[in-house]
C-alpha cells in the first residue's frame, strides 16, 4: 500500500457485466477516461 500514498486512483465506476472488448464497454471506458488520457 505504501506505493499508492504517491500514485491517484480513479475510480470509473463501470459495473462488471460487459463481455471482453464489448463496444459498449469500450465507448463507456472512453467516455469516462478522457478527462485523465485525452485522445483515448
Amino acid at each position: 500500500m505504501a506505493a499508492l500514498k504517491v500514485k491517484r486512483v480513479v475510480v470509473l465506476d463501470i459495473p462488471d457485466e460487459f463481455a471482453f472488448m464489448d463496444p459498449a464497454l469500450v465507448r463507456l471506458l472512453r467516455a469516462r477516461m478522457s478527462r485523465w488520457l485525452p485522445g483515448a
